[in-house]
């Protein structure tokens, strides 16, 4: 994928790629998709296997607990998710949904694997994001 701006803007809001080199950028752009979604589609569902890794380049898209019908959290322009289904190879423990129109920056698993074999820095990154989230999830319990 070539890099426009808006999608180097987005990237760097990550924290996963804040502190990535315009080399390492060009890495990782190699890897990297777009794919668009209408207001009300899933992004995925819970219970999928997951297969991507997204960052939200446009728009907004709501976390939801399908099995409680409970919105848990709003994602938004550089906001990320996917990275446990990934990492573990578990069902997806919530559905996103687009609540306008959506553009999403996609990485499949291979990609996001050989990013974390390449940048070890993304990975240190995506374990620092991991305790965060999951430190946030046993406060919400």
């Amino acid at each position: 994928m070539q890099l426009d701006h808006q999608t180097v803007l987005t990237l760097m809001k990550v924290p996963l790629f804040s502190s990535l080199s315009v080399e390492d950028f060009q890495s990782v752009a190699e890897k990297l998709s777009e794919k668009e979604f209408a207001k009300g589609d899933y992004m995925v569902r819970q219970g999928e296997l997951g297969d991507y890794f997204y960052v939200l380049k446009k728009g907004e898209a709501d976390v939801v607990l399908e099995d409680e019908g409970k919105k848990v959290a709003t994602l938004e322009e550089g906001d990320f998710f996917g990275e446990i289904a990934l990492l573990v190879g578990v069902e997806r423990t919530a559905s996103v949904i687009a609540m306008s129109d959506v553009v999403a920056i996609i990485m499949n698993k291979k990609g996001f694997n050989e990013l974390l074999k390449e940048n070890p820095t993304v990975a240190a990154n995506l374990s620092k994001t991991l305790v965060l989230r999951l430190s946030k999830m046993a406060e919400d319990m």
